[in-house]
């Protein structure tokens, strides 16, 4: 092989390992807004159980 082929096999594998990375970033912020959305979801549930529970306690 020539100079010129590693050179160009490099950028090669450059390009897929930055794609790889980029795919992996993008399903962990998808991973963490889904998480975000389901604790926000749950916060008036617990919310509202805690206020029950103290009116059935008093």
């Amino acid at each position: 092989m020539t100079i010129h082929q590693y050179l160009l096999k490099a950028s090669q594998d450059d390009a897929k390992r930055a794609g790889e990375r980029d795919r992996l970033l993008l399903e962990v912020r998808r991973a963490r807004i889904t998480h975000r959305q389901r604790a926000r979801s749950a916060a008036p549930a617990r919310r509202i159980a805690r206020l029950l529970f103290r009116r059935a306690t008093a």
